[in-house]
């Protein structure tokens, strides 16, 4: 819980002149209360709160409130929810805390100085303020997967997608404005690993410093360098009207950033709609690790990842495919017999990385290299090209393009 409390540096534009529903102090949320677990905007589009996932389970969260789909766009426990009989107080002497049910304290806002009130704005953006006005506190400063018009995010600064569709635990991707200035997309584990695995570069390192990400008030998202010079734009400045259009940028579960906009009074059940998404030259399987380790991706009909495994592996968690794979029988150097194995093909399947030799091979000869070679756990041939791989392997695809086989070492029984 502590790393939703750590105090980071967002830039955040300054805020609009708009009517505040003031909270006072001493006032609290009940999450068993429907009609006491939450406080809206002044126009109630937006709502922070006690916002209901599985069962009996809440993140304390801000979401579009007039909406059907109720869309979460910030969370302070995305991966600690709590459970029903927890609390959120605005304390007497101006700080800002939920309590589970079990009576445990988490402090959102914990400051020296206590805030006089509180307020659910109309932009989105959860603040605490002084006697003066000034913020103390503000959600904007804190996001999650998700940016919102008027919103600013700086330098090093990463927004991290959820685990999937309506699962709110961190998931594997991230999105970071680097200290060179370049706005990347990585897998968020294998940020640091060479070679480097970004699959998204803005391409903007050597700007002025600092550069930041910034969803402006009309909904159009670009990277500014000090000098005030938009140097890249995320997305086109042809967006509709906010006016009419509520806008939002999310890092979704399968690795892509998008922004989308739908009717703020949608009379024939529109809902969400991607304007931009980035990178915009892949498909979902030509994303890195979207089916993490030693699982493969195939595209369904509809254009979305679905992970597979090899013949004699499983899911690592059944209940979330993307999630990787691990084997189901026991391989070792030690009195290594080839007669024990046998290698299974998978046609026009490919794990690009991580190959330790290439031999310029006809496709038999590159079986007999991997069977007789105990580290070889797999072998890519194609073209006369083998490459001999050890586990675990990592971006596995299928695609008719890719050409040639995967051929994979596993056990000769059970």
């Amino acid at each position: 819980m502590a790393r939703f409390l750590t105090v980071l540096f967002f830039l955040s534009l300054p805020l609009p002149s708009q009517s505040y529903s003031n909270i006072t102090r001493g006032t609290t949320l009940l999450s068993f209360s429907p009609n006491n677990s939450y406080w809206p905007s002044p126009s109630g589009d937006f709502a922070f709160g006690f916002y209901p996932i599985d069962g009996n389970q809440f993140l304390i969260g801000i979401w579009f409130y007039k909406i059907p789909e109720k869309t979460l766009v910030w969370a302070a426990n995305r991966d600690e929810p709590v459970q029903i009989g927890s609390k959120i107080q605005f304390t007497d002497d101006g700080k800002l805390l939920f309590i589970d049910s079990q009576g445990h304290q988490y402090w959102i806002y914990n400051g020296t100085t206590g805030a006089t009130s509180a307020s659910m704005l109309d932009t989105g953006n959860f603040v605490l303020v002084d006697s003066l006005s000034g913020i103390l506190w503000q959600s904007f400063d804190y996001p999650t997967d998700t940016l919102l018009p008027g919103q600013t995010l700086g330098q090093e600064k990463p927004l991290y997608s959820n685990r999937l569709w309506r699962d709110y635990l961190t998931g594997r991707f991230m999105l970071v404005l680097q200290y060179d200035g370049n706005l990347v997309l990585y897998p968020r584990s294998r940020r640091d690993i060479f070679p480097n695995p970004a699959y998204f570069a803005s391409q903007t390192d050597g700007e002025s410093p600092p550069v930041n990400l910034v969803f402006d008030r009309t909904g159009f998202l670009y990277l500014k360098n000090s000098n005030n010079k938009i140097v890249y734009s995320v997305s086109s400045n042809v967006i509709n009207p906010v006016e009419e259009y509520y806008q939002r940028a999310t890092i979704d579960s399968d690795g892509f950033f998008r922004r989308y906009s739908r009717p703020k009074n949608a009379e024939n059940g529109e809902s969400w709609t991607a304007v931009s998404k980035a990178p915009n030259d892949r498909n979902s399987c030509g994303i890195p690790g979207i089916c993490s380790l030693n699982g493969y991706c195939v595209l369904d009909q509809g254009g979305r990842a679905q992970c597979l495994c090899p013949h004699k592996f499983s899911f690592v968690d059944p209940n979330y495919t993307f999630g990787g794979c691990k084997r189901d029988f026991i391989i070792s150097c030690e009195n290594y017999k080839a007669s024990n194995y046998l290698l299974i093909e998978l046609e026009n399947v490919d794990w690009p990385f991580g190959d330790y030799e290439l031999l310029h091979l006809g496709e038999d000869d590159c079986k007999e290299a991997c069977m007789s070679d105990c580290f070889c756990d797999a072998a890519i041939y194609r073209s006369n090209q083998c490459w001999k791989k050890r586990m675990p392997l990592m971006d596995g695809v299928k695609d008719v393009r890719i050409g040639g086989k995967a051929l994979i070492k596993v056990a000769s029984s059970g």
